[in-house]
């Protein structure tokens, strides 16, 4: 049921798009007739509630046993902490080969964010916590990012703000050279024309020892699988245990899921792309035409495009 309703939410704010008629270009050059951006999710609390339950239910229905929570950079990072709020447990952030503990001490910013509508960070630090203030408050959340993606939507705000919305937003950095604060306050106001509050902090890394502790890691989509194995690689060689990844959303590739089972990673999923399709179907989303296209693409999804007469596009070449 959960899965049926994160299918239904997406499909109705748009964070999953279904165009088989004109597909998109994905980062890996190839037309595919879907687009998915999760992080549309973290923009309404009943929304992220939604996620985080369902994951929630998931680990406890299959009894998987954790020490840590992680998000895999970036898109992870927020489901993540809101799921580590909801099951009680660690959250650690992976940063320049050490792993950090996230630690939620928001005494000092209670009076900044009261009058807010909209809880806004800069990533990936503050992710944390303001993804916990606006739990806390059940408000919008939304993160910028320090330029814009390269592809997609080619936004660097991620999450949904609507026009005069008053944000407040956190800044927390290791180093002051790294801190875009000037450039994420322009972004929101550039997005939705309001005022922006800031907090802005330094803070000091708690590293942590994770040889021996079991991980469960988090990542927003499940498409051709290479970063969530590569990062998850790259956890095991610092001696952390890692044997099962969960996702939001799932396409359900048999050739990628043969990959998550070569690198011996269970992979548990919120939502699948055979769930998407009947509801999408069922509330007239698509129609039996295109339902086609979309259930022949899941089946040959690299072979779709040249097939449909959308070619492959190297993006290696201009």
């Amino acid at each position: 049921m959960n899965a049926e309703k994160i299918a239904e939410t997406s499909l109705s704010i748009k964070s999953i798009l279904l165009k088989p008629n004109e597909p998109f270009k994905w980062h890996s050059g190839y037309r595919m007739p879907i687009y998915n951006d999760n992080r549309m999710l973290l923009g309404n609390y009943e929304h992220r509630m939604l996620v985080s339950n369902s994951l929630a239910s998931i680990i406890k229905e299959n009894d998987l046993e954790f020490d840590y929570i992680a998000g895999i950079p970036t898109a992870g990072i927020a489901p993540a902490a809101s799921l580590a709020q909801v099951m009680d447990k660690p959250l650690v952030l992976f940063d320049e080969g050490k792993f950090l503990e996230m630690n939620y001490n928001m005494s000092e910013l209670i009076s900044s964010f009261n009058n807010s509508e909209v809880i806004a960070s800069t990533c990936p630090y503050a992710i944390p916590t303001a993804v916990i203030i606006a739990n806390n408050e059940k408000k919008p959340f939304i993160y910028v990012r320090p330029k814009n993606k390269d592809h997609g939507t080619k936004k660097n705000i991620e999450g949904i703000i609507h026009e005069g919305q008053n944000a407040f937003l956190l800044d927390l950095i290791f180093n002051p050279e790294t801190s875009y604060t000037d450039l994420a306050v322009n972004s929101i106001k550039d997005a939705n024309n309001a005022q922006v509050n800031i907090v802005k902090g330094i803070i000091t890394r708690n590293e942590i020892d994770i040889k021996g502790k079991r991980l469960l890691v988090l990542e927003d989509l499940i498409s051709t699988g290479s970063s969530s194995i590569t990062e998850i690689i790259e956890y095991r060689k610092q001696g952390a245990i890692v044997d099962n990844l969960l996702s939001i959303f799932n396409y359900g590739i048999p050739e990628i899921a043969k990959n998550f089972e070569d690198a011996k990673i269970k992979v548990f999923s919120a939502l699948y792309y055979d769930t998407l399709l009947k509801i999408a179907k069922e509330k007239n989303y698509i129609t039996n035409e295109q339902q086609e296209l979309l259930e022949d693409w899941r089946a040959e999804p690299f072979k779709w495009g040249d097939k449909n007469g959308f070619p492959f596009e190297d993006p290696k070449k201009k």
